[in-house]
């Protein structure tokens, strides 16, 4: 049986080892709620995929917010870790943990999984695994916590449904934070299981399985105001690094393919001013230097032109730029091309879908070759030197001519007129996947085959430099497929693909599609019949799990498909008749409309907090920044460090000086890099501005994560006077408490530390001077102390002149390297570096001790001396001296 590491080592023993260690660790800024904490109500919201793809999920986030506004609730977030630290936390028993607190997830009272992606099933297997609950929600205990789901693949929960207690249909914001309610009035009461899923049952929007009706209603509300004026910043590097705001919320298009376009409805739209305030709010308490608004199409907002005129003015000042997904080309105006390019130009997509004009009205998307070349013209003609097309292949009815059509259509916008200089057209190509509730969830999905067929005719007739072609596996196209529309008979393959060890089936290198063709075989089931169509009079598994939108309407839209008829957008013309609003649209929802008390005609918003200074073209003033970084903030990379830095900088309100091109920001260069997994107290960081200020570290409080600090700042001075001599001398503090901790613990398995050779020590020069075998090692390392030990190894290196490896694998002499020790088990090194670099901490490390052991010494760097005039000086007396 795997022994666990004692508590306070566990995390300390892991990270170094694992990719990204950046991911697990609390390092969020604008957090409202406290985390765990006994006698409250305790929910962990959980995103079954890595920190990066989670924290770029808006919906988590509104979440979090609306629970963290309850008296009486604490809330945390989770996120999946890694292959790499599943594999660690396993072999040393470390439980699933909050990020937050690093409360074990199965002390909370709820766990909440955001399930917005079929190919996460198995990561919610994982998570639910690790957390040391049953997997299946029947053989939970009495004070286990509830687990429930919600997210867009609860609109058909039937696959994963026995891993949770209850599923949440439609808007979440609304129905949740009711059911916590509900069962923070019965935490202290010893309320049975079964009557909390009963009272659950009773929630409008809220599914039990065998305790909820046949039929179930979903619940669709969108609050004025609720919009997040302190979004959550994480310090990680996370996909979307910006701040999102959301516009609008449905879609009218009726894209017959659309599962978010059916399940999203009614529309529903965000007053102007709302939006404006919440983005400037946004960007005076993160930094960010990017907005994207958010919606299923953006150029359908009915008041964008009187947005972008409000909104534009604020992110100029400040040095923003803007994002807006999901255009259509026949709403491309040239406002939308220059509001985009304000700034730096961050990317133009288009989704013609479809190659032909044919099957675009099949799948009603009606925009015509013409209306894309158009749009693609005012791009290229705006400035823009590259777009980015997506289509789909494997449609009904799709013939070789609606192939051709995508190649023939990406050839005329390459023959666009455009200035010279390199332009790329971004083209991806998916397979189309049917999905539950859209009028095509009867149709027959493409066999991967006929899939690899079509992608080998596209890949042969667009060979270009120019072009640049994604193409998504097939395998990942037809397992999300039969996942989508899958019913309880896949509750028994998802369990075993789980424990065949399926994780990650979204990521193209994880996927492990054999092993879900041998779970789908042990159940007798087929890909093909799992892909097949669907008989249009027989009930869908999915059928009670309905969206607003009526049965009889997917059925009429599909017939209108085959018709090769269109369906108008119900906001133009007559009422589509889908049911989800009873044939009409509120009116405050459909107008940009005011705010409760905002009075007709206010001025537009004014701010005077965060906007960044225009540029001074007579020069700039430097200043100098001390900062340490301590701390679980270790385990993040120097780029991520420059980005919380650079935030921290446009929060400051500091006169900023931009640098210009592509794409402008705070003119700031940094010192040394600090390697991931080290502490620094003295790093150093120069930033330019436009005008002389007081800048202190008082400039920079809030706008720093917990563990990263501004302790002193210096200046103005000059680029010349700034300039560092080529001779340094670094100053380390090496810790051995957790190796200490680590060898006297009675739970620890010494023997795994000493019984394999390639934990040894093993360069030749070490063994001329003295011989080891793991008895002796272990002896020495015990007695008395480990850092004792070191400090003697390390100084018979220095006095011998022993090579040493550096990250590159050459010998290095440790020529004036000091060694001694301050403390019990500190360690003080001093290591001379120069612009030709140097050794590290860890080469020295590496050379003394068993890389499993070594891994565990923390190192601190205290300080960073540079020669000047004969002697060594810091950063901050640099600038003074020269």
């Amino acid at each position: 049986m795997t022994k666990r590491l004692p508590a306070s080592l566990t995390y300390d023993a892991i990270l170094p080892h694992v990719q990204k260690p950046s991911r697990y660790i609390d390092s969020e800024l604008n957090l409202s709620s406290e985390g765990f904490r006994d006698g409250c109500f305790n929910v962990l919201l959980v995103f079954p995929d890595t920190y990066e793809i989670g924290m770029s999920y808006q919906g988590i986030r509104f979440l979090y917010h609306r629970l963290a506004d309850m008296d009486g609730v604490k809330v945390e977030m989770a996120f999946a870790p890694w292959p790499d630290m599943e594999e660690r936390m396993r072999n040393c028993d470390e439980p699933f943990r909050s990020y937050q607190t690093g409360t074990p997830a199965h002390a909370f009272d709820l766990i909440g999984f955001s399930v917005i992606y079929e190919l996460h099933y198995t990561n919610l297997m994982m998570i639910l695994d690790l957390t040391g609950l049953p997997v299946e929600a029947t053989e939970r205990r009495e004070d286990d916590p509830i687990v429930v789901a919600g997210g867009p693949c609860c609109s058909n929960p039937l696959p994963f449904l026995g891993a949770v207690d209850a599923v949440f249909l439609g808007d979440g914001e609304e129905s949740l934070p009711e059911a916590v309610e509900v069962l923070r009035t019965l935490k202290s009461s010893g309320t049975r299981r079964e009557t909390k899923r009963e009272l659950l049952a009773g929630i409008t929007g809220v599914y039990v399985d065998g305790v909820s009706p046949s039929a179930i209603t979903r619940t669709y509300r969108l609050r004025r105001g609720d919009l997040i004026r302190r979004p959550i910043v994480p310090s990680a590097s996370i996909v979307h690094d910006r701040l999102t705001v959301e516009i609008m919320r449905g879609c009218t298009r009726g894209c017959r393919f659309c599962h978010a376009g059916m399940m999203h409805r009614p529309r529903r739209e965000r007053a102007v001013r709302e939006i404006v305030e919440a983005a400037c709010d946004g960007l005076d308490a993160s930094g960010w230097d990017q907005v994207s608004l958010l919606s299923l199409s953006t150029s359908d907002y009915s008041c964008l032109d009187e947005l972008l005129e409000k909104l534009t003015p604020e992110l100029e000042g400040r040095h923003v730029s803007l994002s807006l997904p999901s255009l259509r080309p026949e709403t491309i105006t040239e406002r939308i091309v220059t509001a985009s390019s304000l700034v730096r130009r961050s990317g133009f997509t288009i989704a013609p879908e479809a190659g032909t004009e044919r099957l675009r009205r099949f799948i009603n998307k009606g925009m015509t070759e013409g209306e894309i070349l158009e749009g693609c013209r005012l791009i290229i003609e705006g400035g823009w030197q590259g777009i980015k097309l997506y289509f789909m292949i494997g449609l009904p009815t799709e013939t070789e001519e609606d192939l051709s059509g995508i190649v023939d259509l990406t050839r005329k916008i390459l023959e666009l007129p455009r200035p010279a200089g390199r332009f790329t057209l971004g083209v991806s190509i998916s397979p189309f996947v049917p999905k539950p509730h859209t009028p095509f969830q009867w149709e027959r999905q493409c066999p991967m085959d006929e899939l690899l067929e079509k992608q080998k005719f596209l890949s042969e007739r667009m060979r270009s430099k120019r072009i640049q072609l994604s193409l998504r596996t097939p395998a990942l196209s037809i397992l999300e497929g039969l996942l989508a529309r899958g019913d309880r008979k896949l509750w028994p393959v998802l369990l075993k693909a789980y424990r065949l060890g399926c994780r990650f089936d979204g990521w193209r290198d994880q996927l492990r599609f054999d092993l879900w063709e041998k779970a789908l075989g042990g159940e007798g089931l087929e890909i093909a019949d799992l892909t097949a169509s669907r008989p249009l009079d027989e009930p869908l598994p999915w059928a009670n799990f309905a969206s607003n939108v009526r049965h009889e309407y997917l059925l009429q839209e599909r017939e209108r498909a085959f018709a090769g008829e269109m369906t108008p957008d119900c906001r133009d013309g007559d009422c589509s008749g889908c049911g989800a609003c009873d044939g009409r649209q509120d009116e405050d929802l459909r107008s940009g409309g005011s705010l409760p008390g905002e009075e007709e005609g206010s001025e537009s918003i004014v701010r005077a907090s965060g906007a960044a200074s225009p540029r001074n073209t007579h020069g700039w003033v430097r200043f100098r920044c001390i900062y340490e970084k301590v701390g679980n903030q270790r385990f993040l990379s120097h780029l991520e460090t420059l980005n919380i830095i650079q935030r921290a900088l446009r929060c400051s309100g500091l006169p900023l000086s931009f640098t210009e091109g592509f794409h402008p920001h705070p003119r700031i260069s940094m010192g040394p890099s600090l390697p991931v997994g080290m502490e620094g107290l003295r790093e150093f960081f120069d930033v330019e501005l436009a005008e002389k200020v007081p800048v202190s570290s008082g400039s920079f409080n809030g706008a720093l994560p917990e563990g990263i600090q501004v302790i002193e700042c210096g200046g103005p001075f000059t680029r010349r006077m700034g300039k560092l001599p080529e001779e340094a001398l670094f100053r380390y503090q090496l810790f051995f408490d957790l190796i200490a901790l680590a060898l006297k613990s009675e739970e620890w398995d010494r023997e795994r530390l000493f019984n394999k050779p390639e934990m040894w020590y093993s360069l030749p020069a070490w063994k001329e001077i003295r011989e080891f075998n793991a008895e002796e090692m272990g002896k020495l390392l015990l007695l008395p102390h480990p850092g004792r030990y070191a400090e003697e190894m390390l100084s018979l290196i220095f006095r011998e002149h022993v090579p040493v490896k550096d990250k590159k694998g050459r010998d290095r002499i440790c020529e004036s390297c000091v060694v001694k020790r301050t403390a019990d088990g500190v360690l003080e090194i001093s290591m001379p570096f120069s612009a030709r670099g140097g050794l590290r901490p860890r080469d020295l490390l590496g050379a003394v001790l068993p890389k499993s052991l070594a891994t565990l010494v923390r190192v601190r760097r205290l300080e960073m001396l540079y020669k000047t005039e004969g002697r060594y000086v810091d950063p901050l007396t640099l600038i003074k001296l020269t």
